[in-house]
């Protein structure tokens, strides 16, 4: 399926993101993500059309209050200012209407139906104060599977910063790709197994990066190396504490 969120308004720069973590899902068995904040639907157009094309058994919940916001921020990326903006976001995910649900209500709200450890990635990208930063990152880090994954955008902002760098130590906090806005925390922190899923081993990581490599994304083989040489250092520190006995 060809992607579709070019042409809608909005802002998205998290593609690399998105991308890393559908293909990290596996094949035989289900995943559920959660997009918290998919306002006019750029962002969760994008990650829906990858999953369709993964035909991986992943649900998407897009969770947005939908509502006017009277701030000069978003009068270049609204054109529309007279079809309700819940509306157009619906319009703008019809071709994809089977791949996700739309959850109309606030990040908080929809946190609590969801059960802690079910989901493997949460995406937040709500409002950008610092005590609702804070709340959504409280709210939804339990909902988190072991080696799931917690992600938000616009660390370059001030508050979203400060709620972030308050909650998590910076050992934890993973800035995808160099200067990028977006952000990423791993629940088990110091090797794969945190970053990838229960059962990847080295040989798996290693076939990973030589098949990004191959297709050309340099981005996504950056990432991974990194996570690779990290979880080799953690593993020779810790074989090498066992074996003196400390």
């Amino acid at each position: 399926m060809e992607h579709i969120y070019q042409d809608l308004p909005g802002w998205f720069d998290s593609a690399t993101l998105y991308k890393l973590m559908v293909d990290l899902m596996p094949n035989d068995s289900p995943s559920k993500f959660v997009e918290v904040g998919s306002w006019l639907g750029r962002s969760s157009a994008y990650l829906a059309v990858e999953i369709v094309n993964s035909k991986k058994p992943i649900t998407l919940e897009c969770v947005d209050i939908w509502e006017d916001e009277d701030c000069e921020l978003y009068e270049d990326q609204h054109p529309d200012k007279v079809t309700p903006i819940y509306q157009q976001f619906i319009e703008s995910m019809r071709p994809v209407e089977s791949c996700y649900t739309a959850r109309k209500m606030t990040s908080l709200e929809a946190a609590v139906t969801h059960q802690n450890g079910s989901l493997d990635f949460v995406f937040i990208d709500a409002s950008h104060e610092y005590e609702d930063v804070k709340s959504d990152i409280i709210a939804w880090y339990p909902k988190l599977k072991p080696g799931g994954v917690l992600g938000g955008d616009d660390l370059t902002w001030e508050t979203v910063a400060n709620a972030v760098y308050e909650i998590f130590p910076a050992t934890m906090i993973y800035n995808v790709r160099p200067n990028a806005p977006y952000w990423m925390i791993i629940p088990q922190v110091g090797g794969l197994k945190g970053f990838v899923s229960d059962n990847m081993c080295m040989s798996t990581a290693v076939d990973m990066i030589r098949f990004y490599n191959n297709r050309g994304d340099k981005e996504i083989v950056d990432i991974l190396s990194q996570r690779l040489l990290t979880s080799l250092r953690t593993d020779f520190n810790v074989s090498k504490n066992v074996y003196k006995g400390t």
